[in-house]
């Protein structure tokens, strides 16, 4: 037998472990129209957001009637168990309630009342289970503004630099370009050339006559030393004189 043969031979021993009434499902989820309302959906659609809209609810007012709604619960509850455990719950919904069509495919006010709270409870155990796993995945998270640079105390590469915001700190790497704008400013632009920049060194209305020489920086590892800022999204430290910029340390 070929990989075909054995590939369809798979596939019916899959589809065979499943209930008729659970493969009609399935279809009826992803591809057939109910009448939800005034308008034809698939039920993937009804449940992915036509039953919340359904409620007529505002953003904020949806979110009061789900902490109202939490007041009542363990929440601690919902944390137990296992990622797939999580799933399977799901899918028991999917098949007691959710697949559950009335005949001739309309879903009425009958069905909103039943399958809304359980939306509700759904949203509310998956904002605990997000985060659980958030807290268990970043328990032994150290912010890159408390670590420990490998160049030293206070000394950042480029990369780094935008971690450290608000520090006085000297940032350390290669000079893609030097730049000179229109109004006449300086940037010396680290990691690539400009606006995809990891940091800069700014020179605001250049006069020291040192500053002519920056041209000669391109292509050379350098230091520069003062306080990390954000303008546009993008670390820099303004630079008002030459005795910021240093030779940088070997990497």
């Amino acid at each position: 037998m070929d990989d075909a043969h054995h590939r369809q031979a798979a596939a019916r021993d899959f589809f065979a472990a499943f209930p008729e009434d659970f493969i009609e499902a399935e279809l009826v989820g992803e591809g057939f129209a109910l009448l939800f309302g005034y308008q034809q959906v698939n039920l993937h659609a009804v449940w992915d957001g036509e039953l919340i809209n359904s409620s007529r609810l505002g953003e904020d007012a949806y979110s009061q009637r789900l902490e109202q709604v939490m007041d009542s619960l363990d929440l601690s509850a919902f944390e137990r168990g296992t990622v797939v455990d999580w799933a399977m719950e799901g899918h028991r919904i999917a098949r007691e309630h959710a697949y559950h069509i009335p005949k001739g495919g309309r879903l009425g006010d009958a069905y909103v009342q039943e399958n809304l709270p359980l939306v509700d409870l759904a949203l509310i155990r998956a904002g605990v289970r997000l985060a659980k796993v958030l807290n268990d995945a970043l328990t032994h998270y150290q912010p890159a503004s408390l670590a420990t640079s490998t160049l030293g105390p206070q000394v950042y590469t480029d990369r780094e630099a935008a971690a450290h915001v608000g520090e006085i700190a000297m940032v350390v790497g290669t000079v893609v370009s030097v730049h000179r704008s229109k109004a006449g400013n300086i940037h010396l632009n680290f990691g690539a050339d400009y606006p995809h920049q990891t940091f800069s060194g700014t020179i605001l209305n250049p006069r020291d006559p040192g500053f002519n020489q920056l041209d000669t920086l391109a292509g050379k590892r350098v230091g520069v030393r003062g306080v990390i800022k954000s303008y546009k999204g993008q670390a820099e430290i303004l630079i008002e004189s030459m005795d910021q910029i240093v030779p940088g340390p070997a990497p």
